[in-house]
């Protein structure tokens, strides 16, 4: 529902349109089995899945702020639980940053090298040129990718970046919180 009306605005001009992300389901598969839950998907379920899929918890910035964000969320009884629970979770954050990279490439290869792909996604998926941003970028190192990171706010007449919204993204909007 988020993205509809972008979706029906690109397919009325012509745009190509893919869907670039995992299914909801098998990324919650993920979020309580690890990349495990992967091998028990049929053949044509796991092509959906990149193929490249690299996730580091140790000394990655990316992990540290999801850490940050999620860490009162995860279910466990003690700390080691929590642990096992935010490691699957971003396990499946990865899952879907790494699916989204490879899916933005083969669009960008389909079209030609130099064409322009715009990809829409949740704001912690490329916020700081991390996530999926960071993904393109290791596959692609010479690709141009600009972030442009949507930042609500109580009144627009007001807004003035601080130095924590300058670092999120190449290029801000601001909108009306909803």
């Amino acid at each position: 529902t988020d993205y509809r009306p972008a979706v029906e605005w690109a397919r009325a001009h012509g745009w190509p349109v893919i869907a670039a992300n995992i299914p909801r389901p098998i990324a919650s598969a993920v979020s309580k089995s690890g990349y495990a839950a992967l091998d028990s998907l049929p053949g044509t379920e796991r092509s959906w899945f990149a193929r490249d899929m690299i996730c580091r918890t140790d000394g990655d910035d990316y992990f540290d702020k999801f850490a940050e964000t999620m860490r009162e969320h995860v279910p466990g009884d003690s700390e080691a639980d929590k642990a096992a629970a935010l490691t699957r979770y971003y396990l499946s954050q990865c899952a879907k940053d790494e699916t989204m990279a490879e899916s933005i490439l083969e669009a960008r290869e389909a079209s030609g090298d130099r064409a322009l792909v715009v990809h829409l996604n949740g704001a912690f998926h490329s916020n700081y040129g991390l996530g999926t941003a960071e993904r393109v970028r290791r596959r692609v190192p010479s690709a141009r990718i600009v972030v442009i990171s949507a930042i609500p706010v109580e009144i627009l007449d007001t807004a003035n970046p601080s130095k924590d919204d300058r670092a999120l993204g190449d290029w801000l909007i601001y909108t009306i919180t909803p």
